[in-house]
């Protein structure tokens, strides 16, 4: 199976009208694969743009649970999940268009 393109893959917003709505969207995405593109490619990105908004609510389903357990936790192992909580925290933030 043909794996998607690396990242990192960047979305620019063009084609703003007047009262600054959105005309298009273009997506860029940029990695070591993108002058060799082929279909198989563009079917790999396509399924991982398709799952993404799955991918999006488990990753913000896990960072509530870990954010509700990690009170109970070993005090040796929450260093750990709070590093986990905000690297989940800053993917949710890059793919909403929000802050971590």
């Amino acid at each position: 199976m043909i794996q998607h393109t690396p990242g990192p893959w960047t979305c620019y917003t063009t084609g703003l009208d007047d009262d600054g709505s959105r005309l298009a969207r273009m997506v860029l995405i940029t990695g070591p694969a993108f002058n060799r593109r082929g279909m198989g490619l563009a079917v790999a990105d396509a399924r991982l743009i398709a799952a993404a908004p799955d991918l999006l609510a488990e990753a913000q389903a896990n960072a509530a649970y870990m954010t509700a357990i990690i009170g109970a936790l070993p005090p040796v192992r929450r260093a750990a999940i709070q590093i986990r909580i905000r690297e989940t925290r800053a993917a949710i933030a890059k793919a909403t268009g929000g802050t971590p």
